[in-house]
């Protein structure tokens, strides 16, 4: 098994010899947005084949919501989402959901923005550690942040958030 750690900008067009974390993560977004198939070397959503998963270890923290879930994408005949989130007592609670072309879109473009590690001015923070079981037993990590509230208000982004909404069948927070 071959483990590759990932945190932040990072390997292709996320390197940078820059030492400051701000031009890292300008930099590493500029190449994200001009450069076309930057991020092809990281895993994504998509790219998942029959057996391989993705898990989310997601919590989100802030003055308005505390939230932990674990979340893991995989694919079968069909993409599924299995999530655990706390039911009313607090005890883990299964759920699977299956997504759609544009759910796998959307979650590839939130990873995306999520690992430009966007700093910003937001009520909570969301942190997610990504593990993602790959061909040949290739495991890959990542720890992604977003301090900006944009994944959880942009149509084209899928928060995690909204996936646990989804699964606990609750309506998206109107922002």
């Amino acid at each position: 098994m071959t483990t590759t750690e990932l945190a932040g900008p990072r390997g292709g067009c996320h390197s940078s010899s820059m030492t400051s974390p701000h031009v890292t993560r300008f930099l590493t977004l500029l190449a994200v947005l001009l450069v076309p198939g930057c991020s092809a070397a990281d895993p994504t959503v998509s790219a998942l084949e029959v057996g391989q998963s993705v898990r989310f270890q997601y919590r989100s923290q802030g003055l308005l919501r505390s939230l932990k879930a674990d979340i893991t994408v995989r694919r079968d005949d069909r993409l599924v989402a299995e999530l655990e989130v706390p039911d009313s007592e607090g005890r883990p609670r299964p759920i699977q959901l299956v997504l759609s072309d544009r759910d796998r879109e959307r979650l590839d473009a939130a990873i995306a923005y999520y690992r430009v590690s966007p700093e910003g001015e937001c009520w909570h923070v969301d942190e997610v550690d990504v593990t993602w079981n790959l061909a040949g037993g290739e495991k890959v990590e990542e720890s992604l942040t977003d301090e900006t509230c944009k994944v959880d208000t942009r149509e084209d982004l899928m928060s995690l958030f909204e996936l646990v909404l989804r699964g606990m069948e609750l309506p998206p927070p109107v922002e």
